[in-house]
């Protein structure tokens, strides 16, 4: 496991024209309970949807109000919500059983609620390094995590390059530079954060394709991260 990992969410977002609700049966209820135990209360919330439709090739923002289900699992550090717009599973532990967790829960959704179409896929990966030496990182990210002095009258309170990728259907952005979980104020330690997010538009209807866009999307994010620094292993040293 990469301790450096401290945030993992997979999202799919689901065609909204045809407002159809969830459905909930018991089979996909069970899937999800063997890696969710706890079931929180649903959760009210006003967001903004994305809508296609495939007359028009132009993605559509709608505003409204809808109710989600929110399932975490016992050790509290893997949430799976879900509403008739998406399915967003957020985890700060990652591995294998999650992972395979994960893909049984969306292999059930797929079969049970056929009618609902996928028309944007994300993976997003936030790594944090808070022991590093210069020598271990490339350019543009040496540049940017040179030393300054925090010290000064004049505080840095950002030092965040943004840089976006195309790995055929797939779109990665990635920010890099120096965390500041405090923002707008100064920036108080040097740990070092590697933000990246890939998403996939378009309308996907299965299982297999789905698995496909995670595979490449996670291969275009471990390819851009390991262009910023020289040994992984080197950076906990």
């Amino acid at each position: 496991m990469n301790n450096n990992l401290k945030q993992i969410i997979y999202r799919l977002d689901f065609d909204t024209s045809k407002n159809e609700d969830i459905i909930y049966n018991d089979d996909f209820l069970n899937t999800i309970m063997r890696s969710y135990k706890k079931i929180e209360i649903d959760e009210i919330e006003n967001v903004r949807t994305l809508n296609i439709n495939k007359e028009n090739p132009n993605v559509l923002l709608n505003n409204e109000q809808v109710v989600s289900k929110v399932f975490t699992n016992a050790e509290g550090t893997s949430q799976l919500k879900i509403n008739k717009n998406c399915l967003i599973f957020n985890s700060i532990i990652f591995n294998e059983n999650l992972k395979n967790s994960f893909k049984d829960i969306v292999d059930s959704f797929i079969k049970f609620n056929a009618s609902k179409s996928i028309i944007r896929i994300g993976l997003r990966k936030i790594y944090v390094y808070e022991n590093y030496k210069m020598s271990q990182l490339k350019q543009p990210l040496k540049t940017i995590m040179k030393e300054r002095d925090l010290t000064n009258l004049i505080r840095l309170s950002r030092a965040i390059v943004r840089e976006e990728y195309i790995n055929d259907d797939i779109r990665i952005t990635l920010n890099e530079g120096l965390l500041n979980p405090t923002y707008p104020s100064a920036i108080e330690d040097r740990s070092l954060i590697i933000d990246i997010d890939a998403v996939h538009y378009g309308i996907v209807n299965n299982s297999v394709d789905i698995k496909t866009i995670f595979d490449k999307s996670e291969n275009s994010i471990n390819e851009i991260k390991e262009k910023n620094i020289l040994d992984e292993g080197q950076l906990n040293e």
